[in-house]
């Protein structure tokens, strides 16, 4: 797993990880997390899109949109084209 982004000091501490998905053949995905759960994924699937996968919660989650809108652009760059 590698440490990809960090929000800014916020109320809540959230980053993103670079790491495999051993459940889609170990390909990479950006993992984002706050308080040590994972409350959501960034992959790139064969189509060569961008999606954003929020677990289901039970509390509101409140993402710092700047950070979030910043991190999904920088995936275009990080998260391979897939074959």
């Amino acid at each position: 797993m590698t440490h990809f982004h960090s929000a800014p000091a916020l109320e809540n501490h959230w980053s993103a990880d670079i790491t495999n998905d051993p459940f889609d053949d170990f390909n990479l995905c950006i993992e984002i997390s706050c308080e040590n759960y994972i409350w959501g994924v960034i992959k790139r699937p064969a189509d060569n899109s961008i999606i954003l996968t929020v677990y289901e919660n039970e509390r509101n989650v409140h993402v710092p949109a700047k950070w979030l809108g910043q991190l999904l652009l920088d995936a275009e760059t990080e998260l391979p084209v897939r074959c």
